[in-house]
């Protein structure tokens, strides 16, 4: 198989779906409402900034992680795109 997995039609699948995702009006109303959960008018510049923010922050508040995991599965059934991917793209550009 020449070329590289983003050449191929899956990929480009997943792409064009994440596209709709961050285009979508419901997931630029949760990246709001998430981000002022967190007192966050911006998303954060890294994947490290979040994780180093989010990793204590969801072990103290159980409740809103299940939230964030629901709000998550919702846009990941909704544009068929693993929730792993959709967490991510809520915060922080350029996932």
């Amino acid at each position: 198989m020449e070329g590289s997995y983003w050449d191929t039609s899956h990929a480009h699948i997943v792409m064009e779906r994440h596209q709709a995702l961050l285009a979508s009006p419901l997931f630029r109303r949760l990246r709001r409402r998430w981000l002022s959960t967190f007192a966050r008018r911006a998303p954060f510049a890294s994947f490290d900034q979040w994780l180093a923010f989010s990793t204590p922050w969801l072990d103290k508040h159980h409740d809103r992680r299940i939230e964030l995991e629901q709000d998550a599965e919702l846009l990941s059934a909704r544009f068929a795109i693993p929730a792993w991917h959709v967490i991510p793209s809520l915060f922080f550009p350029g996932y």
